[in-house]
């Protein structure tokens, strides 16, 4: 299996449902292209953002599927500096998680468990 592949597919599919939930928000729809273009360009790239912004502590936070990743953090140091294909997607999810039904949080932590779990395998 292609891991690199699996995770970009993944974080895109996670993009993409955000993006059909919120259609209202622009820059959901500009992210899907964003991340497109990106790993057109270096299919690493966002392999290699996640290794660099996601810190082992959020990583335990998705795992564990505790709400205050979402709530109560900061990521002003992590999408500092960042253009809007990267964890910016992760601002929106903040910005919209108490707005999502408990079956759209369930999909979103299966997600964000893939594309970890995954993360680890391309990281060994």
């Amino acid at each position: 299996m292609d891991y690199v592949t699996k995770f970009n597919d993944t974080f895109q599919e996670l993009v993409d449902d955000l993006a059909k939930t919120f259609p209202e928000d622009q820059d959901l729809e500009m992210y899907t292209i964003a991340i497109q273009a990106a790993v057109f360009a270096n299919k690493n790239l966002l392999v290699e953002v996640f290794r660099d912004k996601v810190s082992d502590d959020w990583k335990g936070k998705i795992l564990e599927r505790d709400e205050s990743f979402f709530l109560k953090t900061d990521y002003k140091d992590c999408v500092d500096g960042l253009d809007n294909s990267d964890l910016s997607i992760i601002t929106k999810l903040k910005q919209y998680w108490h707005k999502l039904e408990e079956v759209d949080k369930e999909t979103v932590w299966k997600y964000l468990r893939v594309i970890v779990l995954l993360h680890k395998k391309i990281c060994i």
